[in-house]
This record gives structure tokens, C-alpha cells and sequence, in this order.
């Protein structure tokens, strides 16, 4: 369950802080987001959190394409890559807290078979 819940469940990394960058940059920009780019944010930060890598500083690249694809500026990215450090230990916590989590689930839920 570990190895499957760090590829597929990096939540912090690929679904959250890519979210949290795009409506900030939205607002700063005074760009009104449609419909349509909330639920591509939505889409890309839900294919992304399958495809983020287990290294440090893969969610500023996935910020990076969620900015893209709706079209808003690289800039205010500049900006959060400056204190991401800090915020980067938040995220691995919770994806490693969401990785036991599932775990313990899995254990709880798995019958023993008797030998």
C-alpha cells in the first residue's frame, strides 16, 4: 500500500499548492476565472497528483503546468518559489500522513488468514 499511496496520492504536492497558487494569481491579476478554468484546474491538479514524483520541489512544476493550461502569468510563481521551502514541509507531511493513513486503513480492513 506505501509504494501505491506515494506514486498516486501526493495530494499536498500535485492537487493543493498548484490550486492555491492559481487563484491567488488570478486575483492579482485581476483575471475573472470561468467556469471552464475552475474545472481545468481542478482536472489537471487531479492528473497531476498521479503523475507528481516523491522529490523535493516537484510542486512548483506542477504549479507551473496548472498556470499554463488556464492561461494565467509565470510571474506571481516567482514570488511563492521564494518561501517554498517552508511550505514544502507542510506538503510532504500531509502526504505522507495521507500514505499511513491508507495503510492503516488497509491493515484494519485486510483478514489474516489463519495458518
Amino acid at each position: 500500500m506505501a509504494p501505491l499511496g506515494a506514486t498516486m496520492k501526493m495530494d499536498g504536492c500535485g492537487a493543493i499548492f498548484p490550486s492555491i497558487v492559481c487563484i491567488p494569481t488570478a486575483n492579482l491579476f485581476n483575471i475573472d476565472l470561468s467556469i471552464t478554468q475552475y474545472a481545468l484546474i481542478i482536472l489537471t491538479c487531479t492528473i497531476a497528483t498521479i503523475g507528481t514524483a516523491g522529490v523535493p520541489g516537484t510542486a512548483s512544476i506542477m504549479a507551473t503546468l496548472v498556470l499554463v493550461s488556464i492561461g494565467l502569468p509565470l510571474e506571481w510563481l516567482a514570488l511563492v518559489i521564494g518561501i517554498d521551502k517552508v511550505v514544502d514541509m507542510m506538503r510532504t507531511m500531509t502526504n505522507v500522513t495521507g500514505s499511513g493513513v491508507c495503510a492503516v486503513i488497509v491493515d484494519k480492513k485486510t483478514v489474516t488468514p489463519f495458518i
